[in-house]
């Protein structure tokens, strides 16, 4: 009887210490904990250059990314280059889903200017349709966004989606993909 309690006990200790929380052992984002590489110039797309959502990170939550067969409305959402003809960066749209998913909406990043290596000083204006922001228009609603490449993805600090914040100083990132 001795030898059955000894092992029952053994054996309730081994389960409990397996079981037990391992500061060690932390969950690390696939994605988030790839290298980034702070963008170093706008010309590093080029005119109509187009990338695809492929998902977001938001805070200390892991990044959650689209399955390659995903029917999430923001499936077809796109980041696209535009350049001048002085080979100058124009702007750069997001065309994303509308709130109830029926429909796209265009947000248009202007005035954009990298102020240092992975910030992109940008003005942000929402439209209605595929119109060109207005010229003239003054420097309100000026920002400041990280960007950057990290592994396969272009990563953009998300000031342009409908995704509300429960902590407003948490950092949320979109990250794109190209398509060959």
């Amino acid at each position: 009887m001795k030898k059955v309690c000894c092992i029952v006990v053994l054996c309730l200790g081994s389960i409990l210490t397996s079981c037990s929380k391992n500061d060690d052992n932390k969950d690390t984002d696939p994605i988030f904990s790839l290298p980034y590489i702070p963008l170093k110039s706008l010309s590093e797309f080029s005119d109509n250059e187009t990338y695809y959502y492929a998902g977001f990170k938001a805070g200390e939550r892991n990044a959650s990314m689209l399955s390659p067969t995903s029917t999430a409305c923001n499936r077809d959402e796109t980041l696209q280059f535009f350049y001048d003809d002085f080979e100058e960066i124009k702007y750069i749209k997001y065309y994303r889903t509308n709130r109830n998913c029926s429909g796209k909406e265009t947000v248009v990043l202007s005035k954009n200017k990298l102020i240092s290596e992975g910030i992109l000083l940008t003005k942000i204006e929402e439209l209605m349709g595929d119109f060109e922001p207005l010229p003239g228009d003054d420097d309100k609603g000026n920002i400041e966004l990280e960007i950057g490449f990290q592994g396969e993805y272009l990563r953009i600090e998300d000031q342009m989606s409908h995704y509300n914040r429960t902590n407003p100083t948490d950092k949320v990132y979109l990250y794109f993909k190209k398509k060959y």
